[in-house]
């Protein structure tokens, strides 16, 4: 949970920006880029916790989700 909060500013400000002007790039920018990093950091915690710490069969599909997770955090030019 901690680690999402400094990532949260991202997406409402983004949504305040381009709910008030729709025509500003930047504020689609950063909706879009923050709800990217709060999925990515969401999945790759769902991951983790289907894989290691549930019961096995309690949290459904934790591996395809965690690939979502690496598919986020992979570098674009690597």
């Amino acid at each position: 949970m901690w680690a999402i909060l400094p990532f949260l500013p991202f997406p409402i400000v983004g949504a305040l920006i381009a709910s008030r002007r729709p025509g500003n790039p930047i504020g689609w920018i950063c909706l879009v880029a923050g709800i990217a990093w709060m999925l990515g950091m969401v999945s790759g915690s769902y991951a983790l916790y289907g894989l290691r710490m549930a019961r096995p069969g309690s949290a459904p599909y934790p591996a395809a989700v965690g690939s979502l997770a690496e598919f986020y955090h992979r570098r674009p030019y690597s």
